[in-house]
């Protein structure tokens, strides 16, 4: 759906002020992404001012099985509803995603004008990591069950953020609220009842 004064339509405008989009597929693979050269952001031309997205899917796929990780699955990150601005400021992305491994999500991201840099915040309220299948999730070691069981329930803020100075951080924080371990080797189980934990 085109929104956009028919007017200027007929007047040849190409950049429209505002696009919404419904059901969209992105299927990305990790491993030919490791390859690719890193993307200016600033030499990204939007075809619309604004773009909202609908119950849009992002697949994560390998190509193969890389060394070190487990043979993994499709990845789907489910149910985004986002909108995609474009300001003086740079590109600015809020919305909401309806299920990240298992859980509700809300993201809010922006870049810099120049496109040199940008931020990508997620946050849920309640995460529920199952054994037995966040040992799929891409990145994750191969064979790590074998040394660490888990099952949390937390809620959970990951901010990405990238530019010249400092390349590309992440931090997570994570306030657990119950959960159990367990360390097959050690055979010991342990129980979470509350905490809170930082990731950089």
């Amino acid at each position: 759906e085109i929104q956009h004064p028919l007017s200027r339509l007929a007047a040849g405008d190409q950049t429209y002020d505002g696009l919404a989009i419904e059901g969209l597929r992105l299927n990305f693979d990790l491993e030919n992404s490791r390859s690719e050269p890193a993307i200016d952001l600033a030499a990204i031309d939007l075809p619309s001012k604004q773009i909202t997205l609908s119950n849009a899917t992002l697949a994560l796929q390998h190509s193969g099985s890389p060394e070190g990780t487990s043979s993994k699955k499709t990845f789907l990150i489910d149910q985004v509803n986002a909108t995609v601005r474009e300001t003086a400021a740079g590109i600015g992305l809020s919305g909401k995603i309806g299920n990240l491994a298992g859980s509700q999500w809300t993201i809010e991201g922006s870049t810099a004008p120049t496109g040199t840099s940008w931020t990508l915040k997620l946050t849920s309220e309640q995460v529920t990591l199952v054994d037995g299948q966040w040992q799929d999730y891409p990145g994750i070691p191969a064979g790590i069950e074998n040394h660490f069981q888990a099952d949390i329930q937390s809620d959970a803020q990951i901010e990405l953020t990238s530019d010249q100075q400092g390349g590309f951080r992440y931090t997570a924080i994570a306030n657990l609220k119950q959960g159990k371990l367990n360390l097959p080797q050690f055979k010991l189980p342990i129980e979470i009842r509350g905490g809170e934990s930082h990731c950089r």
